[in-house]
């Protein structure tokens, strides 16, 4: 009779084992997934902060070439298109329009989900309407000139707009609001995308990431104070 030697038996793990190694890896999941979707977020926010310099860039250009004077948000009719089709010709943009520009990411957030009826409000990036340029002959709003900005280094122009719920109509998702639009504008009415906050291109040609808090808390008690051209 063959005695079997234990010693070179193979390995067997037990149910009970079995399932320790299985609880062991989903905790170790549970604590790996939320790092893993920070970082994920991360990346989506800098590859965001990119096309945003790329927005500066071209705010420059247009400014050299225009003497002076910045784009505006809007065409005659209301569509807050119009700082788009003006950047085409300075971000090398080859497109049939404007939805075939976002669908070659050129005005799309990595971050942006919402599905709106209109391209002319998708993408997840607006113009400071409300205080840099509404539209040509707008009467309280007008095209701003750069020398017109006192403290370029801290107004916005440009950059992510609010993913937020409400308000008066989705052309707001395509515009880059003051915190004074709260009560008629979504909430939260500043970018919340990236980390509960914004990329933010600035006057002066600087791109930074800002939080809502802060851009919402404004400055020297004034609570526009990153929008507004003159402080």
């Amino acid at each position: 009779m063959k005695i079997m030697n234990s010693a070179k038996d193979p390995l067997r793990f037990t149910l009970i084992e079995l399932l320790v190694v299985i609880a062991i890896i989903a905790i170790l999941a549970s604590m790996l997934l939320p790092a893993l979707g920070k970082a994920r977020e991360m990346a989506k926010r800098t590859s965001c902060s990119g096309t945003c310099r790329q927005f500066a860039i071209a705010t420059s250009a247009y400014i050299n070439d225009y003497a002076g004077w910045l784009p505006i948000s809007d065409t005659v009719g209301m569509s807050p298109t119009e700082w788009k089709y003006e950047f085409f010709p300075y971000m090398g943009i080859n497109a049939s329009g404007l939805s075939d520009s976002i669908n070659l990411r050129y005005f799309k957030c990595p971050s942006w989900k919402l599905e709106l009826s209109s391209w002319n409000h998708r993408g997840g990036y607006g113009w400071n309407y409300y205080n840099i340029g509404y539209y040509d002959g707008s009467p309280d709003r007008p095209r701003a000139r750069i020398n017109e900005i006192k403290m370029p280094g801290q107004t916005i122009v440009c950059g992510d707009s609010s993913d937020g719920v409400g308000g008066t109509g989705e052309f707001l998702y395509a515009r880059v609001l003051p915190p004074s639009a709260a009560g008629w504008a979504q909430n939260p009415v500043v970018g919340n995308r990236h980390s509960d906050g914004m990329n933010c291109v600035w006057a002066d040609g600087h791109v930074s990431w800002m939080t809502r808090m802060v851009l919402l808390a404004g400055l020297n008690g004034n609570i526009d104070w990153y929008y507004k051209k003159s402080k």
